[in-house]
């Protein structure tokens, strides 16, 4: 089962990564990114909370010819879900993800190590 997410949510999404890019340049203690927290200039961001509408982590909608998935607590994607299935080199720790329409083939677009705060 794949679950749509709404517009409005991608759109929180995005606002809230470009809104991280923008605070990259502040101080910020070193985050705990398994858990997507960090606290920056005294302030505590804690995105664990973010949840669709079924209460999962997990993002998932399409966009043109692709899925796109999203996760940034608990240790990001897991290695396999419905319509996407990592290569054994990209299994853990991913935030983001790229599949086929069809399933045929998911590729990795972002690793929870990398993010930035």
């Amino acid at each position: 089962r794949r679950t749509i997410v709404s517009r409005k949510v991608w759109a929180i999404v995005v606002v809230v990564a470009a809104a991280l890019g923008a605070r990259a340049q502040t101080a910020c203690e070193p985050a705990d990114t398994a858990n997507a927290k960090c606290v920056c200039n005294g302030v505590t961001y804690d995105f664990s909370q973010m949840r669709n509408p079924d209460n999962t982590q997990r993002f998932t909608g399409p966009n043109g010819d692709y899925i796109y998935s999203f996760q940034m607590a608990n240790g990001g994607l897991p290695s396999t879900f419905p319509g996407c299935t990592f290569s054994p080199d990209f299994q853990n720790g991913n935030a983001g993800a790229q599949a086929n329409l069809d399933g045929t083939a998911c590729y990795s677009i972002g690793v929870i190590s990398q993010q930035q705060w």
